[in-house]
């Protein structure tokens, strides 16, 4: 029994030896608190008979993506009272308590703000930064390239839900009563559509002033001086129609499909205007058209698809192997084009890695630009939505 008594209350020696390891099983969980508290968001009920309601399944995510600077400090402030907290109980001591703590504090204040500050780097150090801030770019531009095309298939699906009903209480295959009924129904969808987006994009801010703010720790460049707009060799990402004017809503023209080149001559807002074969002019959704670049040398980062378009859904016509080369002639947000044995193909820029970091930074900078612009046009998109469910009635 004096043997238990003796190994439960421990001496200063035995208790610095264990004092480390005994201060992280107690900080990890309270750090693990830290970061997953946050909003689920809201819970919205698909109806049985709302076809639309699968486009919605994007705007469901709450994946994390990267945390910003002030949580990394928060963090390590918390971490390191947590672990002062326990050595200088374990030991008995609270000078030693507030030693480690203090250290803990300064290690892990230290490295989150130099990792945020990239001029202060350099070499490989500088270059290990820049591909890393490449990488959360790249997981960013993927969720907003997704995003808009889901809001895009979503809209376009609910203007049909009210087309059709219009056209049922005229041809009188629908009596007006019923036809109000169902409008009415489909106008809940559209509040429980911009509730969902909405949250998304609340959720969205946040890496979004976070990857504004970086840039200019990069090279002194800011993402406004990179967003101006300079005409371009465009790669179609996805099969789409032109339209005749910068809107969702206007006709039809020219069917591009994927793979082909097409000049980029100006931009409205979220729409892309081009330059047709046949000399005229065109608009087309910016996640609808990758940029040409130099080709550049990448490495398989992870085993994805290369597919036949820029989305999930398109065509597999291969598998990205981890460490294969592989020449990137295209990009756009979220998304790297392949030249494939002659072919392009798309594949998500997170299965790549550039073999070489530009170590000015401008590249990524310049990328960055790029998904906070489609991260703009999201939220714009996310407004015509709005103004679509205002818009609805019988017009019978």
């Amino acid at each position: 029994m004096s043997d238990m008594v003796h190994l439960s209350i421990p001496t200063s020696r035995r208790a610095s030896r264990f004092a480390p390891a005994a201060a992280a099983l107690l900080v990890v969980p309270l750090l693990a608190a830290c970061q997953t508290t946050g909003d689920s968001g809201p819970v919205v009920v698909d109806a049985p008979n709302d076809n639309c309601a699968v486009h919605r399944a994007a705007f469901r995510s709450t994946e994390p993506t990267f945390d910003d600077v002030s949580r990394g400090v928060a963090l390590s402030v918390i971490g390191g009272a947590a672990a002062g907290l326990a050595v200088g109980l374990l030991t008995q001591s609270p000078q030693a308590g507030m030693a480690v703590g203090a250290s803990i504090m300064a290690a892990g204040v230290t490295a989150t703000l130099v990792n945020a500050n990239f001029q202060q780097m350099q070499g490989q150090q500088r270059r290990d930064a820049l591909l890393g801030q490449t990488v959360a770019v790249n997981r960013y531009g993927e969720r907003v390239t997704g995003a808009n095309i889901a809001l895009d298939r979503l809209a376009s699906c609910r203007r049909e839900q009210v087309v059709s009903t219009q056209a049922a209480v005229r041809q009188r295959r629908l009596p007006a009563d019923q036809g109000r009924a169902q409008l009415a129904e489909i106008r809940g969808w559209y509040d429980g559509d911009l509730t969902l987006i909405r949250s998304f994009d609340a959720r969205l801010a946040g890496d979004t002033r976070q990857l504004a703010e970086s840039t200019r720790f990069i090279n002194g460049s800011s993402v406004s001086s990179e967003a101006a707009f300079r005409p371009y060799t465009g790669i179609v990402a996805q099969p789409v129609s032109v339209k005749q004017s910068a809107s969702s809503t206007a006709a039809d023209g020219l069917a591009l499909q994927p793979g082909q080149t097409i000049r980029v001559v100006g931009r409205d807002g979220n729409w892309l205007r081009l330059q047709l074969p046949n000399g005229r002019g065109g608009f087309v959704q910016n996640f609808n058209i990758a940029q040409e670049v130099a080709p550049a040398e990448f490495q398989g980062a992870s085993a994805q698809r290369l597919r036949s378009a820029a989305k999930d859904d398109a065509d597999a016509v291969g598998d990205v192997a981890t460490g294969s080369t592989y020449r990137v002639v295209g990009r756009m947000t979220g998304w790297l084009v392949v030249d494939n044995s002659g072919q392009r193909t798309f594949v998500r820029a997170s299965a790549l890695r550039p073999s070489r970091v530009d170590d000015t930074g401008g590249e990524v900078v310049q990328a960055t630009a790029s998904a906070v612009a489609s991260r703009n046009a999201f939220t714009s998109n996310t407004e015509t939505l709005a103004a679509d469910a205002r818009r609805i009635a019988l017009d019978a």
